[in-house]
């Protein structure tokens, strides 16, 4: 990506051009890999099931049949498979933005940045001043033996006052009924296996309350709720969690008395310190960032405005809650060329796990900043960065804050090709397969479809962007990706421009003649140009990615998320990366390795536990 997304262009300036093309490409698509576009009509098509008797969803190919009736495990793919235009068109548009410098079209603005902490927060107690304003009473927490107690703290509510006496390691010995001793507020955390207190908060008089802002309740709400989202907690999924369903806050005016874990940050920004708080239910938990989506991109948030638009939305055309715009061109879905038979389809089975972008992981999505003073940066996300404060060459529990940090994404999210990628089916009998797996029969490589895409009144310097971004410039050793399982090595394909026919309209002598012209004359100017990023609105360098992370014949080989030496699981690199170094640990973690800019050298180190 480049320092600023130019959105300079209006489409009634275009409009205005009387030499605006009206017509459509014809296009030869080829797969080079496996591939796979799912038919939604059916999602138990194939009758997978997991060893405990589970659904594992499982799709056919996609065609224009109906599937939905369909009982048939064993039924014959379909003769005429498809590739829906939506779906090339998706594709298309994903590198016509990154070639033209455009903005990020797809992404969600109001999506909720956040990240998991091994960092232990304090225990406070939220309190309302008045009408407008907030503040944290930092408190001691006490533990309660849930077996020794059980009667008593039996319909014990979040939040409920509770009298008590301890013992100087603050357990809880005894609950006064009377009312006598110690004062404090019951706090239920979640089910474990192993647990054996509940925690009891008591105000701190000795430490003074602190206010706290609105936005900050606004980001405890929000964690709240991701407690109790499958999609993000798994535990609670699994039924292994409640999802924090004894706290009931649902806004800010039922945050009175809450008690929460709150972590402070000091950020310092322009020469002016400011507390950032950050608000969980768990001492070790979550923190929601303050920061968004749209303030992180800056400029490439997504069009909203029709006369402030970047070259992808003026062509592909864009809707917002201000204004939108109809696309001027139009993506046929494609066809396979030759009768396809049953030989020419993988037998179905399960492909590995996919997950979408965890944009948690700022040692993938962000890019490390380095701190003016040189001091060392450990850690860094969307709202701060800085790293562990060093005493006698050993690192302390306290975290500094790098000043003037702004948070900044690595770039586009593509998907290497890899050329030599064995696919891997497991079958139905198979015990590893869970319902996070998906059941598929993908389309073999080197399967030809044809299609068009139609432009209506359009420049031809876009008809020359576009079609250079469709064959990617011609260069015969490049292909785009589509459909499911991008990840795994499936959905490359390479497409190949044939004819480009431009209609012509006049009048003469009070007649309509209506013309259909072959005009190879751009297609060989797009071909044969030496410098397309001067015609395309993008860098150099840009454009030299672009083409390397594109580059099928020469792909990296064995691509997949970072795993250790000798293990399965990915989840356990991150682990190790954020414990790798000296005087790091779970409690003080530090960020190893982050992903590589330089497209030419994009592997991490494998890490060996021993």
């Amino acid at each position: 990506m480049e320092n600023k997304c130019i959105k300079t262009y209006n489409l009634e300036d275009i409009m205005k051009d009387k030499g605006l093309l009206t017509g459509w490409i014809e296009c030869e698509l080829e797969t080079k890999t496996p591939i796979f576009i799912p038919n939604t009509t059916n999602n138990d098509i194939f009758h997978f099931r997991t060893k405990n008797n589970e659904q594992v969803q499982s799709y056919e190919f996609y065609s224009y049949e109906d599937l939905s009736e369909e009982n048939n495990p064993d039924r014959t793919p379909s003769k005429k498979p498809i590739i829906p235009g939506s779906e090339i068109r998706g594709m298309i548009r994903t590198s016509f933005e990154a070639v033209t410098n455009s903005c990020l079209s797809t992404i969600n603005e109001g999506q909720i940045l956040y990240r998991r902490v091994s960092i232990p927060a304090e225990p406070g107690r939220i309190e309302r001043k008045d009408d407008n304003a907030w503040q944290i009473q930092p408190c001691n927490k006490y533990k309660l033996n849930i077996r020794r107690f059980q009667q008593e703290i039996n319909g014990f509510v979040e939040g409920e006052p509770i009298s008590f006496t301890a013992n100087q390691k603050l357990y809880i010995t005894k609950i006064n009924n009377q009312g006598t001793g110690i004062k404090g507020y019951f706090h239920q955390g979640e089910k474990m296996d192993r647990k054996n207190n509940e925690s009891v908060f008591v105000p701190n008089l000795e430490k003074t309350a602190f206010p706290i802002s609105s936005d900050a309740l606004k980001n405890y709400l929000e964690n709240l709720k991701l407690y109790s989202d499958k999609n993000v907690n798994l535990h609670y999924k699994d039924k292994e969690h409640t999802g924090y369903n004894k706290i009931t806050a649902k806004k800010e005016n039922d945050l009175d008395g809450a008690l929460i874990y709150y972590k402070e940050y000091k950020i310092q920004s322009n020469n002016k310190t400011f507390r950032k708080l950050y608000l969980c239910p768990a001492q070790i938990g979550r923190e929601i960032f303050y920061m968004t989506l749209s303030k992180v991109i800056g400029t490439y948030t997504p069009c909203n405005l029709m006369k402030e638009l970047c070259q992808a939305c003026l062509l592909f055309g864009f809707t917002s809650s201000e204004d939108q715009l109809a696309s001027r061109i139009r993506f046929c879905d494609a066809f396979p060329i030759k009768d396809i038979t049953k030989e020419d389809y993988f037998t179905q089975g399960i492909i590995d796990e996919l997950a979408s972008p965890k944009l948690t992981a700022a040692e993938f999505y962000l890019k490390k900043s380095s701190a003016k003073d040189n001091s060392e940066v450990h850690l860094w996300n969307y709202d701060y960065a800085g790293g562990w404060k060093k005493e006698n060459k050993k690192y302390t529990n306290e975290f500094i804050t790098m000043p003037n940090y702004k948070a900044m994404i690595k770039g586009r999210k593509f998907y290497w090709h890899q050329k030599n990628k064995k696919i891997n089916l497991k079958g139905k009998e198979s015990e590893t397969i869970t319902i996070r797996n998906i059941g598929i029969r993908p389309l073999k490589q080197n399967i030809k479809f044809s299609f068009k895409v139609y432009f209506n009144h359009i420049r031809e310097e876009e008809l020359k962007k576009l079609i250079w971004v469709l064959e990617i410039g011609n260069y015969q050793n490049n292909a785009h990706k589509i459909g499911m399982g991008k990840s795994l090595g499936l959905g490359s394909v390479r497409i190949n421009v044939k004819e480009i026919k431009t209609r012509r309209i006049k009048i003469k002598n009070k007649t309509i003649n209506y013309k259909i012209k072959n005009d190879l004359n751009v297609l060989n100017e797009v071909r044969t140009s030496e410098h397309p990023n001067e015609f395309l609105g993008c860098e150099s360098n840009v454009l030299n990615a672009f083409i390397r992370m594109t580059n099928f014949e020469d792909s990296p080989q064995n691509v997949s998320y970072p795993i250790n030496i000798g293990e399965e699981f990915h989840y356990k690199w991150f682990v190790v990366n954020k414990n790798f170094l000296p005087g790091s640990t779970g409690m003080r973690p530090i960020i190893n390795q982050s992903l590589p800019e330089n497209v030419n050298n994009p592997n991490l180190y494998k890490y060996l536990r021993r």
